[in-house]
């Protein structure tokens, strides 16, 4: 096996290809350089070639190629550093999984949940970071899959394989950078989100980690809390009424600040996790584009840009109905939110008239003038719904910092405020959201700077998103512009 291995990699046809991509990107270039010096020196024993077979035969070409034949000086071909960053991607997808898993388990799987309020507290939103924990756990899933994958396409030098993988990562990884970048708790949402969903069923287990039966059991002779149990006692809230005993109160607050110190580790630590997968990742990708071929690359993006685009099509539209739909009803939502929400719903149509033109462009053919004619147009239209895109996603996330400088402006009005913490609030911790009490201040449990905190949350990933959507847009245009220079230069003559 190893011998045939060894063949293929040898064939003629394997190194015009390798040749050709060294030609067309230099071996200087920075990326590359990194790669090797992670696949070379990451402190991993599953890379070590006595550990893994699948490496010994990249370890002895590149030994065989380096001076003296010393392993102290170890030159690893291309696909020797596409093999192990394929390895370290697989090993980051896993641990992505279980940090999901555990998740899932303590939040998802052990609470008993049998009310409307602990069903509406794992409804999705845009600024709490335990929903993105979710969402890199099917990432990870998806990647850890095809990584193994692409161990055996590497093995047998499979450019379609290959390229295949490649789409995989280009695809997937956006979602993946989007995830990561939310987990940065720059506003310190995780505080907000503990505090307000503490009393939920959701949160039975953590509650048993972090109240003290110590403090419990010391008020347990003491009549107001005859028939309490220890989770009541956690909550600080029972069916007769908030109780306002000094012990009750301090339990719960220490709690909270010890449930808040642990989740900020915990997101903390999947942020940092996350972004070094990211960096493999992109890695990984140009490694791809240096073996395949830039060229092929290329060629199958133009064939592929109808495919490629249905992450910002989506993308769009469901940031559009999230920010109108979600988290803020008409009554509350600002115009300028308004307005974020209509200009994602006209990019999405822009970004899929931008499909379907990039489809026409890649497969019609140009017989006569009067087809080359057509697709002259079809380019300028191409290249004019790409300007309008850069146009509404660049308005997007300029609108989106300028409002999140100014959100305390917004909040400054008590009901402003009030009606805002209710629609943000999904469990029940606000009171008088239905205005039955005329007197008394609506959802006085959410402060301003809370809501502030978390539309400022909100916004910052919209931002997020408008730059990864923008990263499309101008791919698209350099596409567009591309295309309609070869589309000029057609002689139908010839055709």
């Amino acid at each position: 096996m190893e011998s045939s291995e060894r063949s293929i990699d040898h064939s003629p046809q394997h190194e015009t290809l390798v040749d050709r991509a060294r030609k067309m990107v230099s071996i200087k270039c920075g990326w590359e350089r990194l790669a090797r010096l992670i696949a070379k020196y990451a402190p991993c024993f599953w890379c070590n070639p006595s550990f893994m077979a699948g490496t010994l035969l990249f370890w002895k070409e590149s030994t065989a190629s380096s001076s003296g034949g010393h392993h102290n000086d170890i030159a690893l071909t291309d696909r020797a550093v596409l093999y192990r960053l394929t390895i370290l991607c697989s090993f980051f997808a896993a641990g992505q999984v279980l940090f999901g898993i555990y998740l899932s388990v303590v939040y998802l799987v052990i609470p008993d949940c049998q009310s409307s309020t602990c069903t509406q507290s794992y409804i999705p939103n845009l600024w709490n970071p335990l929903n993105a924990v979710l969402g890199l756990t099917i990432i990870g899933l998806v990647l850890f899959g095809a990584s193994l994958n692409a161990l055996k396409i590497i093995r047998n030098v499979d450019i379609l394989g290959a390229l295949r993988y490649y789409w995989v990562l280009q695809w997937i990884s956006p979602f993946e950078a989007l995830f990561v970048f939310n987990l940065f708790d720059y506003h310190q949402v995780t505080k907000i989100f503990v505090t307000h969903w503490w009393h939920t069923e959701a949160f039975d287990w953590f509650r048993k980690q972090f109240c003290s039966d110590e403090d419990f059991n010391a008020i347990g002779n003491q009549t107001e809390f005859n028939n309490l149990s220890l989770d009541d006692f956690c909550i600080c809230n029972t069916t007769t009424g908030e109780l306002v005993n000094d012990a009750c109160y301090d339990t719960r607050e220490e709690a909270i600040d010890d449930m808040t110190v642990y989740s900020t580790i915990f997101f903390t630590t999947n942020f940092v996790w996350g972004l070094v997968f990211v960096i493999v990742l992109f890695l990984t990708t140009q490694m791809l584009e240096f073996i395949i071929g830039i060229q092929l690359v290329q060629k199958s993006k133009e064939r592929n840009l109808s495919f490629w685009l249905t992450l910002p099509i989506s993308a769009c539209f469901f940031s559009g109905y999230a920010f109108i739909g979600v988290n803020f009803d008409d009554q509350v939502v600002s115009e300028e939110l308004k307005w974020i929400s209509i200009t994602y719903y006209l990019s999405c149509g822009t970004f899929a008239l931008v499909a379907f033109l990039g489809w026409y462009l890649a497969f019609t053919s140009v017989l006569d003038s009067s087809d080359k004619k057509r697709k002259e147009h079809a380019s300028i239209l191409f290249i004019m719904a790409c300007v309008v895109t850069i146009a509404c996603i660049s308005a997007i996330m300029v609108v989106s910092i300028v409002f999140s400088t100014f959100a305390s402006v917004t909040v400054e009005n008590g009901e402003r405020r009030g009606r805002m913490a209710c629609e943000l609030d999904k469990v029940g911790s606000c009171s008088n959201c239905d205005g039955e009490d005329d007197n008394a201040e609506i959802c006085p449990e959410w402060t301003s700077t809370e809501v502030k905190n978390v539309l400022s949350a909100i916004l910052k990933q919209n931002v997020i998103v408008a730059a990864i959507l923008l990263i499309y847009a101008l791919e698209s245009l350099r596409y567009g512009i591309k295309m309609r220079t070869h589309i000029t230069s057609y002689q139908v003559a010839y055709v």
